[in-house]
């Protein structure tokens, strides 16, 4: 099945997708849906000139989100409570972790061959995942940082130098601050983003509801985030100090909202 470059443009107006690079293999993994037909695919396409798709997408179960690590393919099912993993290399499905029927997971962040942890709305906690075994333990308890249903909830995640960073969005109409939660790794503790103030505190965030998939900037070590949230609420593009543990603000500013983010480059 092969799809040209103005067929796949069109697929993704008319679709919800999602897009992890895939710089090794030079190509991008992309998941959408079809709506006409109510059902989910992952496929794989080319960097260069003609885009098109490599192998034969691969039917998923339910709408979700997927990254690139260990040169496979994770897709994230939010709906069916699933990861599929996919051998980037053969183009096959390699693996389906269940998370359980309640689950309502929104990322997943690999750690190392064995290790990920997946945000998990329906626990509101962190989920480490036993990427041998598929056991899962709920490693991280984010509550203390106000995670619970109706104040807020887990979404993205980004692994870097030892730490994980787990954007924390607040329900739309809420007053709650959203923020970034930063998370030592080694010892599966919270870092507090704040010790002046008492307990254990987030960084929090100048714009709205954050989303999208975060980048390091390695030149400065800086974080940015889309804290964009939904239309028409002020939001934009954030910039958070990775040493100080502070947002410097809104780098761009997007007043009708939704529409900017950040992704690295291939």
């Amino acid at each position: 099945m092969h799809k040209s470059a103005l067929s796949l443009l069109c697929l993704m107006v008319i679709s919800r997708t999602a897009i992890a690079a895939a710089p090794d293999l030079f190509g991008v993994a992309i998941a959408w849906d079809d709506l006409a037909a109510g059902r989910r695919f992952v496929g794989f396409i080319d960097n260069e000139a003609p885009t098109e798709f490599g192998q034969p997408p691969i039917e998923v179960p339910g709408d979700g989100l997927v990254r690139f690590a260990l040169e496979d393919v994770f897709h994230v099912s939010r709906e069916a409570g699933v990861i599929t993993r996919i051998d980037a290399q053969g183009w096959q499905i390699e693996r389906i972790y269940s998370l359980g029927a309640s689950a309502e997971p929104r990322d997943i962040a690999v750690v190392d061959p064995t290790t990920a942890y997946v945000s998990d709305r329906s626990l509101h906690r962190l989920i480490r995942l036993d990427l041998v075994t598929g056991a899962l333990v709920q490693a991280v308890d984010p509550r203390p940082l106000g995670v619970s249903a109706g104040v807020l909830m887990p979404e993205t995640m980004l692994v870097d130098s030892g730490r994980l960073y787990l954007q924390l969005r607040r329900p739309l109409g809420s007053n709650q601050v959203s923020g970034v939660a930063v998370i030592d790794l080694a010892s599966e503790a919270i870092v507090d983003a704040d010790p002046v103030q008492r307990g254990e505190q987030s960084i929090a965030l100048a714009g709205s509801e954050p989303r999208f998939k975060m980048q390091i900037i390695p030149e400065t070590n800086r974080l940015m985030l889309s804290a964009t949230g939904a239309l028409l609420d002020a939001g934009g593009l954030e910039t958070i100090d990775l040493d100080t543990l502070q947002s410097e603000g809104l780098a761009l500013e997007d007043q009708r909202g939704g529409w900017v983010s950040t992704t690295s480059a291939p």
